[in-house]
């Protein structure tokens, strides 16, 4: 089992000294396309075949997800009416380690007279893909550490970190955000966190409970069981916050009254609790729940002139993966 494992570690070695030697052949073409894609109106395209492919494949989602439209083509599909999708505002990148693929030079003719630019990612700089396109960026003599010197290897992952950190530094350029990056990952916690609004999950008005200020405390049980979401929201005639009743101060109120229905409206509520704007960020509402000395699980939501606007719920928060 040792000798597997040094051989593991040995093949790891070499990938990592052919990505330190690729930092060093790096020439300034790099420099031209980056301004090049920086400059076109329309979207990168990738397109390869076989391992490369599938890295352009990858590729092409980082680009789109981090503020560069892109989008793959498979060389053969396009061949069949794909090349339809490629615009002359455009950008092909071709990943080619030998650039002799016939299906990739079949493509040429078509984007030459759309006037698209082009661009060969390739070891072979002399190849004939190379010679057909605009721009050569050349990945220098790469050693495959397949034992036959065969399966694209130490190509592909060269290929994948050059186009990695061309993306990120396209990334820097656009000086894309994180507020950014959340609108193109929506589903995922960053985005929803960035995203959402208080005014997103709470509990709209119409749906919350809630009770005039002249509400006697018998009322306020009834309506408060009636709820279901242990709170009361306390109005006046005009919308406005009065304050806000939960299940603690009703049995506290028990504990410490036993002529607790003798007790008054306001001697039961809070008059000031915690509140919240319906443009606040969700998640920021959320913190501030939990960083409180005594943490809660509800914010009344008020717009700027104090009416309210629903309620907001710990529950509500969870259910959307914020928490």
């Amino acid at each position: 089992m040792a000798e597997r494992l040094q051989k593991i570690i040995g093949l790891i070695q070499r990938e990592a000294k052919a990505i330190e030697k690729l930092s060093q052949h790096i020439s300034t073409d790099v420099e031209s396309l980056v301004q090049w894609i920086l400059d076109i109106e329309g979207r990168v395209i990738l397109t390869g075949l076989g391992k490369s492919g599938h890295i352009g494949q990858k590729i092409a989602a980082t680009l789109s997800s981090t503020g560069t439209p892109s989008l793959f083509i498979h060389p053969s599909e396009s061949l069949h009416g794909d090349l339809g999708m490629v615009t002359p505002k455009d950008l092909v990148i071709f990943l080619s380690k030998s650039g002799e693929n016939p299906e990739l030079n079949m493509m040429m003719p078509t984007l030459k007279k759309m006037g698209v630019k082009t661009v060969a990612l390739t070891s072979k700089p002399s190849s004939s893909l190379a010679e057909h396109c605009q721009l050569i960026i050349d990945l220098g003599t790469i050693d495959e550490i397949c034992p036959l010197a065969l399966a694209p290897t130490t190509s592909a992952t060269l290929m994948l970190v050059f186009l990695d950190s061309l993306a990120m530094t396209l990334m820097e350029e656009r000086s894309f955000e994180p507020e950014d990056y959340a609108l193109f990952h929506p589903g995922g916690q960053l985005g929803r966190r960035l995203l959402f609004k208080v005014e997103d999950v709470m509990v709209p008005l119409t749906e919350a409970p809630k009770a005039l200020s002249n509400c006697s405390g018998r009322d306020v049980l009834h309506l408060i069981t009636k709820g279901r979401m242990g709170c009361l929201l306390v109005l006046d005639e005009n919308g406005l916050l009065q304050g806000l009743i939960t299940d603690n101060d009703i049995r506290r109120n028990l504990e410490e009254h036993e002529d607790f229905f003798k007790l008054t409206l306001n001697e039961i509520l809070n008059p000031s609790p915690s509140t919240c704007l319906p443009d606040d960020n969700a998640y920021e509402a959320l913190l501030r729940m939990r960083r409180r000395k005594t943490p809660i699980s509800l914010l009344p939501v008020l717009n700027e002139q104090g009416q309210c606007q629903g309620l907001l719920r710990l529950e509500d928060l969870v259910q959307q993966g914020l928490v």
